[in-house]
């Protein structure tokens, strides 16, 4: 049985990080695969697990968590071997910074939300 259940897009640069940090810290999941063209995010199943309609989306034992860096934090709290981050406090925070470069301005600008707007 997988420890959680992660309902992603396979293109979704969100749902990559979150893959990638289970795949790291040996997690096992079951994958749900939603298609972001098709809308399949805006499904009332899935709204019922994120009201905002987004993925990454992971169920765990606690109930649904939405939003990739939250998700992240989550996993190092509770998994904490091996950890995501360095041991010192400095390696920690270029970590972040370069994860928020990431998720605040290159992300936005190359969201499917974004992209079907303009």
């Amino acid at each position: 049985m997988s420890d959680f259940v992660l309902h992603n897009y396979f293109r979704s640069s969100t749902s990559v990080r979150v893959r990638a940090a289970l795949n790291l810290k040996g997690l096992s999941y079951d994958y749900v695969a939603l298609s972001l063209l098709k809308g399949e995010q805006a499904s009332p199943e899935h709204l019922e697990l994120n009201p905002q309609g987004l993925v990454p989306t992971l169920v765990t034992d606690h109930g649904p968590l939405p939003q990739s860096l939250a998700i992240l934090e989550w996993l190092e709290e509770v998994y904490p071997t091996p950890p995501l981050l360095p041991a010192d406090p400095w390696g920690r925070a270029r970590v972040r910074s370069l994860a928020h470069i990431v998720a605040l301005d290159i992300h936005p600008v190359n969201n499917l939300r974004i992209l079907k707007h303009l």
